[in-house]
């Protein structure tokens, strides 16, 4: 079954709300900085023609991150 469009796109903004501005360490890696940079949203047709298209969505973020490998 197939996620319609209105459901992907507040899904998407939710992660965008999320992921945006965020900083802090994740799994030990210090995330200075995440940046939303854009986004694209489409429709993904099934192979069977019964089957509802799913809607995606895809973002881009740039992270400035910490090296402690210098």
């Amino acid at each position: 079954m197939g996620i319609g469009a209105a459901a992907a796109l507040d899904a998407a903004e939710a992660v965008r709300k999320a992921l945006n501005g965020f900083r802090g360490t994740l799994n030990g890696c210090v995330i200075q900085r995440c940046t939303y940079q854009s986004e694209n949203d489409g429709a993904e047709v099934p192979q069977d023609a019964q089957m509802l298209p799913d809607y995606t969505v895809t973002q881009t973020y740039e992270l400035r991150v910490e090296d402690d490998s210098a």
